[in-house]
């Protein structure tokens, strides 16, 4: 039926193409005609080739119009509310505004998604703050911007078409451009397809090689080929741009962290993640990665035999960090050095005290107090393991080690 319809409409288009205006009213005669939606597919196919080929002033909104209620007719309530944005967004002063607007919310409240209903605020707020403009190149910007900023995935098909229509208009001449591919590379990242998405910001760099993006394209760069291309030299070059040229920005931190991360896990070079794992530290010691970058730095210390330099590093953790679940890890990594690595017997001991004072309701606490209170018993110091025995049977009774304390406090009376 789709077919036959196509085809009876052909040599129809073949005069009307000698005008937009005959073209324009064709299109809106066969729309009012659409009972029933039998012409959804040609019209959605012909009104958005006319949106792409036809630029007559005046126009265009009612054309999204009436692709928009095309779009309800079959049933694609997404396509609807993004082409109603659209509108708006374009064309503000259009005096079908008011009517888009009712329409974008009584949409958000029927869709039945899940992810519209949470962007509700956001989309309200968006077209209310839409400054009039007509459709131009910074038109078409606010408009991508604020799709962008939404995030939605349920607008992705058509955030991505809407981008290949800008490249379409504005080419590598665009004013933002560079721009619209960092977006188009975050989609396809998005969707596990790096190789287009570092396509993509490769030819930023080669069209715009001084773009007000190369921080981030640098960064976005490296991290495709570290985490998902597993090209590490390359990945390595790509955070070293970042470093080395924008050491301001705030890719730089992420970049120094992973570059430090690339050479220990994949790059297998230790000593080189160790510096970098330091430069990261002392250059980014506000950034929310540098407690599981002294960590790090500390267990590869361990691992290099560096055992005096780990157990300063992990030291350091505990006096300066707040973060409870890295201080009890520094703590038990402190307390193993002394007992296995450096076999400071007594000092494992206290460490082990330390940890149950600033841990008291750790599952194993009775555990760690009982392992404390026998070392002080085999160095000999019966006053303080007959203390801690003491306190452990106080603090945790009911528990096996408790039992197995007062067996030592019987024994050491």
């Amino acid at each position: 039926m789709i077919l036959v319809s196509f085809f009876y409409f052909l040599p129809i288009r073949s005069t009307a193409q000698n005008s937009d205006q005959e073209w324009f009213t064709f299109l809106q005669q066969k729309y009012f005609e659409n009972e029933h939606g039998r012409y959804n597919d040609f019209l959605i196919q012909e009104l958005n080739r006319y949106l792409d080929t036809i630029s007559a002033p005046g126009q265009q909104d009612h054309v999204l119009y009436m692709l928009s209620n095309v779009y309800l007719s079959k049933g694609d309530t997404l396509a609807c509310l993004y082409t109603e944005i659209k509108l708006l967004s374009l064309y503000p002063s259009s005096p079908l505004n008011k009517q888009m607007q009712n329409n974008i919310r009584s949409l958000l409240k029927q869709a039945g998604n899940i992810e519209l209903s949470q962007v509700q605020p956001q989309v309200f707020q968006g077209i209310q703050s839409i400054v009039p403009s007509s459709e131009t190149e910074e038109g078409w910007f606010s408009f991508l911007s604020f799709i962008h900023r939404l995030s939605l995935k349920s607008f992705r098909p058509f955030f991505k078409s809407d981008l290949n229509r800008y490249f379409t208009r504005y080419g590598t001449n665009g004013e933002y451009t560079d721009i619209m591919w960092y977006w188009l590379s975050e989609i396809y990242r998005q969707q596990k397809k790096c190789g287009s998405a570092k396509a993509y910001l490769q030819e930023i760099l080669k069209f715009f090689p001084q773009t007000r993006l190369q921080a981030e394209v640098y960064y976005t760069l490296g991290t495709i080929n570290y985490h998902c291309l597993s090209l590490f030299p390359e990945a390595q070059n790509d955070f070293l741009q970042v470093i080395d040229n924008f050491p301001r920005s705030g890719y730089a931190a992420r970049s120094q962290f992973y570059l430090a991360e690339m050479l220990a896990d994949s790059m297998h070079n230790e000593q080189e993640a160790i510096a970098n794992y330091q430069l990261f530290i002392d250059a980014f010691g506000r950034d929310s990665l540098v407690t599981e970058a002294a960590l790090r730095l500390a267990r590869l210390l361990e691992k290099k035999k560096k055992y005096t330099e780990a157990l300063t590093a992990y030291m350091k953790i505990v006096e300066k960090n707040q973060q409870p679940e890295a201080v009890h890890q520094a703590f038990l990594s402190i307390a193993e050095l002394y007992k296995t690595a450096l076999h400071q017997r007594e000092r494992h001991a206290a460490t082990l005290l330390m940890m149950v004072n600033r841990f008291p309701e750790d599952s194993l606490a009775a555990h760690y107090l009982l392992e404390a209170g026998l070392e002080y018993k085999k160095l000999h110091n019966i006053k303080k393991a007959r203390q801690i025995f003491g306190l452990l049977v106080a603090r945790y009774p009911m528990t096996s080690e408790e039992a197995k304390a007062k067996e030592e406090l019987n024994v050491i009376h």
